[in-house]
């Protein structure tokens, strides 16, 4: 964290990536690392913050709500005793549109 604050210190002088680079021998910081951290600093101001997410605009943040949860048990009890119950989670994670891992999730977490 010392190091990122200290490249963005020397970005923020106007000092180009090689120049961060070798201007701390010591520290052997490698030029990608270097660059990589200066773009950050350039396109978010500080090596610190984080860039956003990349949730679709119209995909909610979290699956993880009441409706999703009665949804999820509902189709559950659709399959009932099924033989294929290892792709089950499979199935409904196609019905819903989400990922299998958040079924699973909710499948071991709620119900």
């Amino acid at each position: 964290m010392d190091d990122k604050m200290r490249i963005q210190t020397l970005r923020e002088q106007g000092l180009g990536y090689r120049a961060i680079s070798v201007k701390y021998p010591e520290k052997n910081w490698k030029l990608d690392t270097v660059k990589l951290i200066c773009k950050h600093v350039d396109e978010m101001g500080s090596s610190l913050t984080r860039k956003p997410g990349r949730w679709l605009p119209d995909q909610p943040r979290s699956v993880h709500t009441a409706e999703m949860i009665e949804q999820v048990g509902g189709l559950i009890c659709l399959q009932g005793n099924h033989p294929g119950a290892s792709k089950i989670s499979r199935k409904i994670a196609e019905q819903l549109n989400l990922h299998r891992s958040s079924i699973q999730r909710i499948v071991k977490r709620d119900l």
